[in-house]
């Protein structure tokens, strides 16, 4: 089960397509949901069921999205505009950390194609 989404950065155009969500169609990578490493200029997609996740570059922590309020700005509470749920844990609609330009100017968008 899962779902892809997109990254983009309104102010720097930075994008990152085609960011399968949750269980893999194999079930092989894990619980994945978007990470930000303060060490790269791109999001990366860890495993939250994992106790540690370490980039793979920097071998630096990895900081979700979803879990560290310093990443988002006007989060949307309201679940209904949820972009993805996982297991409890869901990209809000919000404003996020750009890993490239650093400006909270990046958003997710659902691409609409999801798998049980």
């Amino acid at each position: 089960m899962g779902g892809v989404v997109k990254a983009f950065c309104k102010s720097c155009k930075y994008k990152q397509d085609n960011l399968s969500l949750g269980h893999g169609f194999d079930f092989t990578r894990g619980s994945l949901m978007p990470a930000y490493c303060e060490s790269c200029d791109k999001l990366h997609l860890a495993d939250i069921d994992k106790e540690e996740n370490l980039c793979k570059v920097h071998k630096t922590a990895l900081i979700f999205y979803h879990a560290e309020a310093a990443l988002s700005e006007n989060i949307v509470a309201d679940s209904s505009f949820d972009i993805f749920e996982w297991k409890g844990s869901a990209i809000k609609k919000a404003d996020y950390l750009c890993p490239k330009c650093k400006t909270f100017s990046m958003h997710f968008k659902d691409k609409g194609i999801d798998w049980d």
